[in-house]
């Protein structure tokens, strides 16, 4: 499942390479969240209808808001400020775009023009991502180390190989 911190490392790779600034770096970065963040907030806590936040995931709806986002930033970095959110939204939409939804799609790549979806199904949504914590080490379980206390009761102790008798 592609969550923020998929999505921000995602941006990571192209930003570091083409981005010297690491100020405009960091508001790529906050761009790659904005779309899940803006769709959410909608339908979550404002309890807006799915259709009227669905323009947050298509790159023509993201104009918009990236320039209103735009304008909180003081005069000179306004137009920088726009360039960074709107490619970090961007490479938010390439990795939903991978997502399956099993045929229904996420990104409304034409929209306002056409209400049509795409998707590659590459990857279902519930899958674990790589950002995601892995599940702990079966040393670290209680079972583990008792279950190992148990079989060395009787065993004499062992050393390491190349250690002297």
């Amino acid at each position: 499942m592609a969550d923020l911190v998929t999505h921000v490392a995602a941006a990571y790779l192209p930003a570091r390479a083409l981005v010297r600034d690491p100020r405009v770096r960091a508001i790529v970065y906050l761009g790659a969240c904005l779309p899940d963040l803006l769709y959410k907030t909608g339908v979550y806590a404002l309890g807006a209808p799915t259709w009227f936040c669905e323009p947050t995931h298509s790159p023509l709806g993201l104009v918009p808001i990236c320039w209103a986002a735009a304008l909180l930033f003081e005069e000179g970095w306004r137009r920088r400020a726009f360039g960074a959110l709107w490619a970090g939204s961007l490479t938010h939409l390439l990795v939903d775009l991978g997502k399956d939804y099993m045929g229904s799609g996420v990104i409304l790549w034409g929209f306002p023009f056409t209400m049509d979806r795409a998707e590659l199904a590459w990857y279902a949504p519930e899958t674990r991502s790589s950002s995601s914590p892995p599940p702990p080490p079966r040393w670290r379980s209680p079972s583990f180390w008792r279950a190992a206390v148990k079989a060395r009761a009787g065993a004499p102790p062992r050393r390491p190989s190349g250690w002297p008798p």
